[in-house]
Parts: structure tokens; C-alpha cells; sequence
């Protein structure tokens, strides 16, 4: 009998670690578009998804090839995105470190914006480890000739057009930082907006108040177009925690 209730026990508790095993994900990083970084900051876009509302940080250590990270002493960090799922993008600047450093930088989820990079949530994530010098370096699909980076100061969702349709549920958030197209463009019922660069294959749109300096009157270009990029994936990026120290 004692063999019998043994049994039933272990076979209970199996079933449920696999229960836990193959519970839904509830965020994760699903793609890193680009990547940004000097030896004075760094910015990173992509996409992210999941069931309830997280946190996207962006993290930077100085990396040490054998020692790794020092896991509570980020040189920076930063919520790059927030949500259940849409557009992350940010960036982050941090006191300047010697030339040919090597840098860890990590874009994962998290359940609190004030969380340390040890309380990761576990799921998807991206990370790689690159070395700074005195030009900045840049990895991901080509920027948009002309196109400058701009803070976007209200939350917005974006558009295939001017005054067009939102594309899906993606928005761009205040405070994020994304390459943006300098010229104007009306749309039919005379309202100003601008391209944005998100790092997909099409440029999408925003209202032109949502962009850091705008200013109603500025340069209005000619009939709204659509740009489309080449969008190879990033290099050197994948899912490897460092070892720490």
C-alpha cells in the first residue's frame, strides 16, 4: 500500500511540473531589428509580445571575457518599451568607458520598470557582447537616408498613411527614440504627420505633434510615399546570459 501511495505521489507531482513546464508565455522579446552602441550609450528596436503587461529594459555592463558581468552594476539601463505586446525602442547614454571596451547589452522582459537585470522573468530575451570604439557602430537594416532620431513625446499608435488606418495594435511610446524623416506631410483634412523608421520593411506614420521639435509650418513635402528597406536580421545577437562575478 505504502509502494501504491508513493507512486500516485511521484505521478502527481510530475503531472504537475509538466503543467508548469507548459504554461503560456506571458511576455517575451520576439525580435532585436537594431542596434546602436559607442562607448558613451546604446539603443536597440524590435518587437515584443505576451498576455499581460511587462516591462522591456535595456541593459548595459562592461563585459570582461572571463569573468563576464557584474551583475548589479550596470553602466546603464533603461525601459525601452511597455505593454502587452507592439514596438520597443530606446536608448541609453552612460559615462564614457575606455576605447576597445567590450560591453554586454541585454534587452529583456521584466515585471517591474525598476527591476535589476537578475530579476529577468525567464522568458525569450536578446543579448550580445560588442566592443565600442571611437565611431559609433550600428547593426540592423539600413536607416532611411535623411531620417534623424527624435524623442516621440505622446503615445501613439502608427499609421500606413497620413489620417490612414493604425497598423495592428502597434504603438510608439512617449520617450522612445526612433528615426524619423524631417519633412512634413498633409493629410486630407490638412493635419501635419511624419515618418517613422520602426525597423520594419515600410516606413508607417504619426501625427507630427508626437515628434520632439515639431513645429506646425515646417517644411511640407510632396505626396505621401511609401518607403520600403531591407531588413536583415542583427549579428552577434542571441540568448546567452554571461557568467557573473
Amino acid at each position: 500500500m505504502k509502494k501504491r501511495l508513493v507512486f500516485v505521489s511521484l505521478a502527481l507531482l510530475l503531472i504537475a511540473t509538466l503543467a508548469l513546464n507548459t504554461a503560456p508565455v506571458s511576455a517575451s522579446v520576439d525580435s532585436l531589428t537594431s542596434v546602436y552602441w559607442s562607448c558613451s550609450g546604446a539603443s536597440v528596436t524590435g518587437t515584443f509580445s505576451g498576455a499581460v503587461t511587462k516591462y522591456v529594459k535595456l541593459f548595459v555592463f562592461v563585459y570582461d571575457p572571463t569573468t563576464g558581468i557584474t551583475p548589479l552594476s550596470p553602466i546603464g539601463e533603461a525601459v525601452v518599451g511597455t505593454g502587452t505586446s507592439g514596438n520597443y525602442g530606446g536608448g541609453v547614454s552612460f559615462a564614457a568607458v575606455p576605447d576597445g571596451t567590450q560591453l554586454y547589452i541585454d534587452i529583456s522582459t521584466y515585471n517591474s520598470a525598476g527591476a535589476t537585470w537578475l530579476q529577468w522573468d525567464g522568458e525569450q530575451y536578446f543579448s550580445g557582447v560588442v566592443t565600442c570604439n571611437q565611431s559609433p557602430q550600428f547593426r540592423g537594416p539600413s536607416i532611411p537616408p535623411g531620417a534623424e532620431q527624435k524623442h516621440i513625446v505622446c503615445d501613439v499608435a502608427v499609421f500606413d498613411a497620413p489620417g490612414g488606418n493604425p497598423v495592428g495594435s502597434n504603438r510608439l511610446l512617449n520617450g522612445q527614440t526612433w528615426y524619423v524623416l524631417p519633412d512634413i506631410v498633409k493629410a486630407a483634412d490638412g493635419s501635419d504627420w511624419q515618418q517613422v523608421y520602426v525597423s520594419g520593411a515600410s516606413l508607417v506614420y504619426i501625427p507630427a505633434r508626437c515628434v520632439e521639435g515639431y513645429k506646425p509650418g515646417a517644411k511640407v513635402s510632396g505626396p505621401a510615399t511609401t518607403t520600403t528597406v531591407a531588413v536583415p536580421s542583427v549579428p552577434g545577437f542571441g540568448q546567452i546570459k554571461p557568467p557573473t562575478s
